[in-house]
């Protein structure tokens, strides 16, 4: 059957994430350009005014940069992996994706490889799946459905048939997560391997879904990616503010973000 190429479903379904690549160099703001000087007029003898003469005109100020806005999805290198973070309006949160030795995909900027195992991540809001009424349980089941969906449309396939059931990973906080499985009718490639199945680990925080999805081969072992994107989701942390993801850039360039981040890692 000749493969389709196609890149991992979580990329078809990314409606509000956009991912960027590892440990970008931090952003340069711009200081706001001062206002210049008013125009005094020449210094002259007295002279009766003329009835069409104008006042002297300050130049107006230039206006000041745009401060730059914060975006949903943010990758950065640290020590033991990658850090992951989301904001989301108020919604925001972050967890590491751990790894001895991490490496950035070279063709895709959402996907990541984990001491081997490949992984992709995408988040999408309650609203954006037509769910916004939803919450829990509830909103992990229609996001498997509607991920399937989406697929099958967009690649003429038949109706997809995912399989999936609650996993308690222990997060607490009413944190819901969900693991299942997708099976493509026929070969499609990813990183050139060809593939034909894909494991997602879900999690329900709040309105958005953030999923970590792995590819895998007709002969795989699902459970040696299941314990990586287990292994990373017990990791996530919320937050009750919007992250800085700029001044997390700065700190891991300096390094200094190793002791408080890699610490939320379990063993493998």
């Amino acid at each position: 059957m000749k493969a389709k190429r196609l890149r991992l479903s979580l990329v078809l379904v990314l409606a509000v994430g956009c991912a960027h690549p590892a440990a970008a160099p931090p952003p340069v703001v711009q200081a706001p350009s001062p206002p210049a000087a008013p125009v005094a007029p020449l210094a002259s003898a007295p002279v009766a005014p003329s009835p069409a003469a104008s006042p002297p005109v300050a130049a107006a100020p230039e206006p000041a940069s745009a401060p730059l806005e914060v975006p949903p999805s943010t990758r950065i290198r640290i020590g033991c992996g990658f850090l992951l973070v989301e904001n989301h309006g108020p919604t925001a949160f972050s967890l590491v994706l751990p790894a001895t030795k991490p490496m950035q995909s070279k063709t895709d900027p959402s996907a990541v490889l984990l001491d081997g195992v490949l992984v992709q991540s995408a988040a999408t809001s309650a609203a954006a799946m037509g769910a916004a009424k939803l919450s829990g349980y509830d909103l992990l089941r229609h996001q498997m459905l509607w991920q399937a969906d989406f697929v099958a449309h967009g690649q003429g396939w038949p109706n997809l048939q995912p399989t999936g059931d609650p996993i308690d990973l222990g997060l607490g906080g009413g944190l819901r997560t969900w693991f299942w499985g997708l099976d493509a009718p026929e070969l499609f490639e990813v990183e050139g391997v060809k593939v034909n199945r894909v494991a997602h680990l879900s999690v329900a925080v709040d309105d958005v879904v953030l999923t970590l999805a792995s590819p895998l081969r007709p002969q795989d072992d699902y459970r040696p990616a299941a314990r990586v994107m287990s292994r990373a989701m017990r990791s996530l942390r919320r937050s009750p503010t919007p992250i800085d993801v700029f001044a997390l850039q700065d700190a891991a360039l300096a390094g200094k973000l190793d002791s408080e981040f890699c610490a939320r890692v379990g063993p493998s």
